[in-house]
């Protein structure tokens, strides 16, 4: 599939043996599958009669090696251990490890690498979020809903839109009603954006704010925590707001840098199981002697 004439016999032949695999694993019956063509990107349900047509028009997404959206699974085997992986095998495109994750559920392990002797406090109310979140995930949108749109995909798409076209709460608010009429009864869709807000929140990973100069020459970091002025170019830390009195400088940073920690960052990502074949890509990848894009390829 990474044959770039996109009419050659050696593409057209690749084409016809992902339909054929798509269709043998269509397990539910289904008249229509996500097109894994460059302009769905999987994020579009076609009829499996135009599944071809999209391919050789659009050509397929090149980091979709592992057909996971189309019943495929990976069997790796760990040979120091003899012990074989579990095959990940989850509807809702893998929104269920996606909760576990966020609520550190996973195999029980608990992340205590920034402070590794404090004991480990429950968070109230952690365990029944995390029923409540790993049922969504696995809720159909809509009781005859076809395929693995569930209460939580659909949400996290919906707000993905709202940010990348920048719509308002209200915006989404009166999208959310229209949508609720347009779909069958029964649908799970919330009423209002701050419902579907709270949800988000909830899963959302915990940013580091850190203040940070104006004009980007320091962060108010370690030895700079304290202070109330950048020492390079002298700019204040916080805005002022004009008052009866005058000028008065409040409490809020004039920039704020956003850190996400690396080890939940990673979690989060091998959490979803075709982003993790992804990021696992150079263990199973020939070296090359024509690019360079590993150290693999150096030797």
């Amino acid at each position: 599939m990474h044959e770039t004439n996109r009419l050659s016999d050696v593409y057209l032949n690749g084409v016809n043996e992902f339909v054929d695999f798509a269709v043998a694993h269509n397990t539910e019956n289904l008249t229509t599958c996500t097109c894994p063509c460059k302009k769905c990107g999987n994020g579009t349900r076609v009829k499996f009669t135009d599944l071809s047509t999209h391919l050789i028009r659009n050509g397929i997404d090149l980091i979709y090696t592992v057909w996971y959206f189309h019943g495929e699974t990976s069997h790796r085997v760990v040979e120091n251990e003899n012990i074989e992986e579990d095959v990940i095998d989850d509807g809702g495109v893998g929104m269920a490890d996606f909760v576990d994750v966020t609520y550190g559920v996973h195999e029980g392990v608990v992340d205590q690498t920034e402070n590794p002797e404090e004991p480990y406090v429950l968070e109230r109310g952690l365990p029944e979020k995390n029923n409540i979140y790993k049922q969504k995930s696995k809720e159909k949108l809509y009781p005859s809903c076809e395929g693995l749109n569930t209460t939580l995909s659909a949400i996290v798409e919906l707000h993905n839109l709202k940010k990348q076209f920048g719509w308002s709460g209200a915006s989404v608010t009166a999208a959310l009603g229209m949508l609720k009429r347009w779909l069958p009864k029964g649908n799970t869709l919330p009423e209002k954006y701050p419902e579907m807000k709270a949800m988000l929140k909830d899963l959302g990973m915990k940013a580091r704010c850190i203040h940070a100069c104006v004009n980007n020459c320091i962060l108010y970091f370690k030895k700079h925590e304290n202070a109330e002025k950048c020492p390079q170019c002298t700019e204040e830390r916080y805005d002022t707001k004009e008052g009866k009195a005058g000028k008065k400088q409040s409490k809020v940073p004039r920039k704020v840098l956003r850190h996400f920690p690396i080890i939940p960052r990673l979690k989060r990502l091998y959490s979803i199981p075709w982003i993790a074949e992804e990021m696992t890509w150079h263990d199973r990848a020939k070296p090359s002697q024509d690019y360079m894009r590993h150290p693999i390829d150096s030797a």
